[in-house]
């Protein structure tokens, strides 16, 4: 398949690809674009042929929901049911990093998994409001990356794992969280939080009153991220939770192996390290994540070990991927 490149960097001007974007998109094509959270792969949200054609992109298996990406509430009320109760704390936290999980109204039942719910978020990245925008059409798009590897959040990595598989890519202004965003449930009193991710439970709590992680299991997922493996390199990353058995440990081991670890840690260490930047804003460490996991996949390093985090505001979102993407020791 040929890719089409359109660069969106360090242009101010988006409008002479509009029609560009509306074609590709109305003929059931894929485009990878970035958000504020990690790149997506997106199509016609209405299109099932084009919602198949994502879940083949990817290697995903069919039951795992989509997320359908919006610019307005006008459009989130073509594809959702919005419950009036929630819109006064809606609009306190869209456009941004946060997926509502609502009845569907018009969505592809293979973008929803057959699913009677569907995922809906207003992205605020200007490139990703455009793109979207642009289309006309809600716009179903998971993370852009192999089913199970870690999300992508440098146009780079979209170029390498993408070129040839999709109709275009858009590199643009790159993620500002670099994690996905958080997915809430509003069908109770409150607010139950499906995946964590860049608004943390003291964000969502401020906008409606009070919210709570959810704690069971789900044989058939609302939402990504909740039943299959995810965000994992390709080789083996070990988790190693306290940070002076960390250091300890990789400082007495032999192989073939690279530590990931923030900066501070680094320093530490008598060795190369691949960095998770500056700790004393675990925002940088969330921003640096996936970029270091996939730098590590793409070296020549066997295997990896990675220290925890506090599991606090921003750092339960860090742990739950880092969690989901590595073996503890």
């Amino acid at each position: 398949m040929e890719t089409i490149l359109i660069d969106w960097r360090n242009r101010k001007e988006r409008d002479a690809d509009a029609e560009l974007i509306r074609s590709i998109v109305e003929r059931g094509g894929l485009i990878v674009f970035p958000t504020e959270t990690v790149f997506g792969i997106g199509g016609n949200a209405f299109s099932d042929e084009a919602c198949r054609r994502i879940f083949k992109a990817k290697g995903r298996p069919p039951d795992n929901p989509l997320i359908v990406h919006v610019s307005s509430y006008e459009m989130a009320g073509k594809v959702a049911e919005i419950p009036a109760r929630i819109i006064p704390a809606l609009k306190k936290m869209w456009p941004g990093p946060l997926t509502v999980i609502m009845r569907n109204r018009g969505a592809s039942t293979v973008a929803t998994a057959g699913l009677d719910t569907v995922a809906v978020r207003m992205p605020a990245g200007p490139d990703a409001a455009a793109m979207i925008e642009f289309a006309g059409v809600p716009v179903a798009a998971p993370s852009a990356n192999m089913a199970t590897r870690p999300s992508i959040t440098r146009n780079e990595d979209a170029v390498s794992q993408f070129m040839g598989r999709t109709d275009a890519i858009l590199l643009g202004e790159e993620p500002e969280y670099g994690i996905e965003s958080t997915v809430i449930d509003v069908s109770g009193d409150f607010p139950v939080i499906m995946r964590p991710g860049a608004y943390t439970i003291d964000d969502i709590s401020s906008a409606f009153g009070h919210a709570e992680y959810f704690s069971g299991y789900m044989e058939k997922p609302s939402t990504p991220g909740m039943k299959y493996r995810h965000y994992s390199p390709s080789k083996p990353l070990y988790l190693i939770r306290d940070e002076e058995r960390f250091i300890n440990m990789v400082s007495s081991i032999t192989g073939n192996f690279v530590p990931i670890c923030s900066d501070r840690i680094g320093r530490s260490l008598e060795m190369d390290y691949i960095s998770l930047g500056n700790d004393s804003d675990m925002y940088n460490v969330a921003k640096r994540l996936f970029a270091a996991m996939n730098e590590f996949d793409n070296s020549s390093y066997s295997e990896a070990y990675i220290h925890g985090f506090p599991e606090n505001g921003i750092g339960y979102s860090i742990m739950n991927r880092i969690k989901k993407a590595s073996v503890e020791i």
